[in-house]
């Protein structure tokens, strides 16, 4: 359900500044030309370019940081809401061979920088040094964590992005799965959560991961992205754009916060606020309030909605149907 419309006056000031671009075409004929390409037809590199083509540079050899996991607290965020991004381990595979203290919120790529396994990709020719490869394959996050203090009946998993796919576990348990970089995973893990918990999510990367173009002197800049935009919702320029490199993990991973919420059988969510001015007027303003209000028990429920805004409140009772919204 989606509650309030109200109109108050309330001054407000706003500044609205206009800008204005023109292109600049230089013409250059030892600049490589490249032709318009259709829409749906720049599948960009079929196969890796000719290695004399590539930037070059020497490097010296990197090192690794292993971690040995212990449990860890989540850190309150509020009072019924917990922050679950600390004590992420990464690896490639099951057997947890190589362990990385991952960063979270952060790419697969971002952990590696960080625990030296490469060098920081945005100086130099750094980025030629991280091999292809980490689009093209599983890597697996895992947690060990200890339940905070219960604040409600109802305790919610919450991950705000991932990419590009994941399964979640938690205590060897299935609770979901997250398709596409920009869709959030809302999993109810009230039966299942325990005093120390273990989650567990593996990462999966897009189906058609590309083949970056390298710039060079040799040869100018290639076709902006590629197969990759066939996945969906992802970051399609990380195959690579005339502006950048193709980023060799194509920014998958953990990428945003993971947190634990606490509710009782009243559950709101997802608030919306519009507001609308009758410009040139600013002295009054129309405010939209969206909320959405889920019944999580077995049983029809009666609740007041109560809203506080500019010295104001704004009350609303409402009646839901069990296990509904």
């Amino acid at each position: 359900m989606k509650y309030f419309i109200l109109l108050f006056s309330i001054f407000i000031l706003i500044s609205h500044t206009g800008l204005s671009a023109q292109n600049n075409v230089v013409t250059n004929d030892n600049i490589k030309k490249i032709d318009t390409f259709p829409i749906g037809k720049n599948y960009g590199l079929s196969v890796p370019q000719d290695s004399a083509t590539l930037p070059y540079s020497r490097f010296d050899s990197l090192y690794t940081i292993v971690d040995n996991q212990s449990y860890h607290k989540p850190i309150r965020l509020s009072e019924k809401e917990y922050c679950l991004n600390q004590g992420w381990v990464l690896t490639a595979d099951e057997t947890y061979a190589k362990r990385y203290n991952a960063t979270v919120p952060g790419t697969v790529l971002t952990t590696l920088v960080n625990q030296g396994e490469y060098e920081d990709p945005y100086f130099g020719l750094n980025m030629m040094k991280i091999p292809d490869n980490l689009c093209r394959q599983n890597w697996i996050y895992t947690l060990k964590s200890k339940s905070p203090e219960k604040s409600g009946k109802n305790v919610f998993l919450n991950f705000q992005g991932i990419n590009y796919m994941a399964d979640v576990f938690l205590n060897d348990i299935s609770i979901g799965r997250i398709e596409g970089a920009f869709k959030r995973g809302v999993f109810n893990i009230s039966s299942h959560i325990r005093d120390e918990n273990e989650l567990k999510v593996i990462i999966y990367p897009p189906n058609n991961p590309g083949i970056p173009h390298e710039q060079s002197a040799r040869t100018s800049y290639g076709p902006n992205g590629g197969v990759l935009c066939l996945d969906g919702p992802t970051f399609i320029s990380s195959e690579g754009w005339d502006w950048m490199p193709g980023i060799r993990d194509r920014n998958i991973g953990i990428w945003q916060d993971v947190s634990l919420s606490y509710t009782d059988d009243i559950k709101l969510s997802d608030t919306q606020i519009i507001t609308d001015l009758n410009l040139p007027d600013t002295t009054q303003a129309l405010i939209t309030v969206n909320v959405d209000v889920s019944n999580l028990s077995s049983k029809r429920q009666k609740t007041t909605l109560l809203l506080h805004i500019a010295g104001m409140q704004i009350s609303k009772q409402v009646e839901i149907s069990p296990q509904s919204k």
